[in-house]
């Protein structure tokens, strides 16, 4: 184990959350299709960012990451709970303020349910920066692949409530998907903490984790967290 294959596997691990949110989002909006230069550069960057921070990590990286963070959060919140009508320009104040004058009741939510669930969402993401904060994660990459995971449930979950909360009618291919998917994902992370080596460690000290190998006397833990 060392920085280099981390980095490889971990990269993929990025790549697919985030690609997996796209894939949700395209789904339910059919008419909206993602810009591909936009993806990949997005992409690109978020696996630089990530070996920065753990090459390079500190307390200046962290908090202009948590800013960067919880800015996109809001404004990925704005975009969904709008359905990406939603646009930020130099007009948005003075859309704002006449929204505030004119409106019978400014402060009541134009989709009260929406508005719940993100609401949530970014309570957890705010929960998740504070406590790496003062619990740590692990490095800065385990926190990273942990914030895409936690959103990619998020909006997975989001999308289900409000269909529940649409009366539309779940089938049952898809109940059976999401019943195999949380059962799949359950076992990963039971093997991704049972860890059998660690990286930030020198080979000596990483063979101190070392066990039997689980399944066919060659596939490790980790092994099974990637294949699951």
């Amino acid at each position: 184990p060392n920085h280099s294959n981390f980095q490889f596997d971990t990269s993929f691990m990025y790549i697919i959350c985030m690609l997996s949110m796209i894939k949700i989002y395209q789904t339910r909006h059919p008419d909206i299709n993602a810009n591909a230069y936009l993806v990949f550069g997005v992409l690109a960057f978020i696996i630089i960012l990530g070996l920065t921070g753990i090459m390079y990590e500190g307390p200046i990286l962290f908090i202009l990451f948590t800013c960067l963070h919880l800015i996109m959060i809001f404004w990925l919140s704005a975009q969904i709970y709008y359905m990406g009508r939603w646009k930020l320009d130099k007009k948005t104040p003075k859309r704002f303020l006449n929204h505030l004058m004119t409106a019978p009741n400014p402060c009541r939510p134009k989709y009260p349910n929406r508005m719940v669930l993100l609401s949530i969402g970014i309570l957890i993401n705010l929960g998740l920066a504070i406590s790496h904060w003062i619990i740590k994660f692990g490095n800065f990459g385990n926190y990273l692949l942990i914030l895409f995971m936690v959103n990619l449930i998020l909006y997975l979950s989001f999308y289900i409530v409000m269909k529940l909360i649409s009366k539309e009618k779940l089938h049952f291919w898809p109940l059976l998907y999401i019943l195999l998917a949380m059962i799949f994902w359950s076992a990963s992370l039971y093997f991704y903490m049972h860890k059998s080596s660690s990286w930030t460690l020198s080979a000596a000290e990483s063979r101190t984790y070392n066990t039997p190998c689980t399944f066919m006397d060659f596939y490790d833990n980790h092994d099974f967290w990637h294949f699951l």
